[in-house]
């Protein structure tokens, strides 16, 4: 798989994008400890921004306080919940190359934007499997967990291959995706840290 670089080309493909609040956000990180990050990893940062993003803060008023983010997150309304979710977006999809941001989106995203997203990894890593079809099967493979996930063995009955095959492609699918991952979140973690967003691993 290849990663662009540079600036993004233009694309035929739908845009992959989270609505933002609109206006400047501050990051709201008054009600903790000197040096102390509001999220302990990318990953929980980015968990927290694109799934905020599902409630309405009607629904986040009622249901209480809420801690989470080690506990962290207690300082924040549920307007400062909303409002660091967007900026966090905001970062992320203004530093993100189109790959990159495919692959968060199919991570942490919901809905329609995470089918699309899918299908964008899929249509990156299709050079590496030459059989029809395939492609998308491996690629849900690393996005599904639990009773949804296909095993090999029943990909392997569905398209006529050896076990051993789709053991190898599921793997060179696998490090592909992998690869973009960590490029992507140490990006992330570079400007997380910076903003005290994030923890350094």
């Amino acid at each position: 798989m290849t990663q662009s670089t540079g600036t993004n080309p233009p694309s035929t493909s739908p845009t992959l994008t989270f609505p933002l609040v609109a206006g400047p956000i501050e990051n709201s990180l008054s009600g903790l400890a000197p040096g102390e990050a509001l999220f302990s990893s990318v990953r929980a940062a980015l968990s927290f921004a694109y799934s905020i993003s599902e409630f309405p803060i009607a629904a986040i008023c009622a249901y209480g306080p809420q801690t989470g983010g080690s506990g962290r997150l207690s300082c924040l309304s549920a307007h400062e919940k909303h409002a660091q979710g967007a900026l966090i977006r905001r970062m992320v999809e203004n530093r993100l190359k189109t790959d990159e941001l495919s692959l968060t989106f199919a991570l942490y995203g919901t809905g329609a934007v995470r089918r699309m997203a899918v299908r964008e990894v899929t249509r990156l890593v299709r050079p590496l499997i030459r059989k029809q079809g395939l492609a998308p099967e491996l690629v849900a493979r690393f996005f599904e967990t639990g009773a949804t996930r296909r095993t090999q063995a029943q990909i392997a009955a569905t398209f006529g291959l050896s076990q051993q095959t789709v053991s190898r492609l599921d793997n060179e699918v696998s490090d592909a995706i992998t690869t973009l991952r960590i490029a992507t979140e140490t990006q992330l973690e570079h400007l997380f840290v910076a903003s005290g967003i994030s923890e350094a691993l």
